[in-house]
């Protein structure tokens, strides 16, 4: 809801994956389904002691070193979000949710937040991992700074 990130890149999160950029807390991805999936994501503040307290459990001795620890890969390329994937569809399933909404769908609506808030497109792809496919942006222009990255991601809010 505040990272914009698919859930096996959530699921692959290691300790060691939360990085500082320049005074910015953020989540490194490492890998994805694309090239453009490689980035850094800034920390919303919402998340940080979430992500703090995560680090530091992932660290002790004998857990596996993931942000979410434990987690057992299955299906199809034995991914870490398979499990937690089903049991997601289940849980939601239960509360009444209807099929079509997803853990991907939580990705869109950071999207469309992001978007409502004003956040440029080019901006809005670097947050989310999409490939900018534009001579100009894509090919001569360097990414946007991680500052202006943290700024965006603030601006998303959720009315609990």
């Amino acid at each position: 809801m505040y990272t914009g990130m698919r859930i096996d890149e959530i699921c692959s999160l290691r300790a060691e994956d939360v990085v500082d950029e320049h005074g910015i807390p953020c989540l490194q991805i490492t890998s994805g389904k694309t090239h453009a999936a490689v980035r850094l994501v800034p920390v919303h503040s919402a998340l940080k002691p979430l992500i703090d307290a995560l680090k530091e459990e992932a660290n002790k001795k004998g857990r596996d070193g993931y942000l979410l620890s434990g987690l057992v890969p299955g299906g199809p390329g034995a991914k870490r979000s398979w499990n937690i994937q089903k049991a997601f569809g289940r849980r939601k399933a239960a509360l009444g949710f209807p099929k079509e909404q997803v853990f991907h769908s939580l990705r869109g609506t950071f999207i469309t937040k992001l978007k409502r808030a004003g956040a440029p497109v080019m901006l809005v792809k670097e947050i989310v991992g999409h490939h900018v496919n534009d001579l100009t942006f894509g090919q001569y222009s360097d990414e946007h700074l991680t500052e202006t990255k943290r700024d965006a991601i603030e601006l998303v809010r959720y009315e609990v």
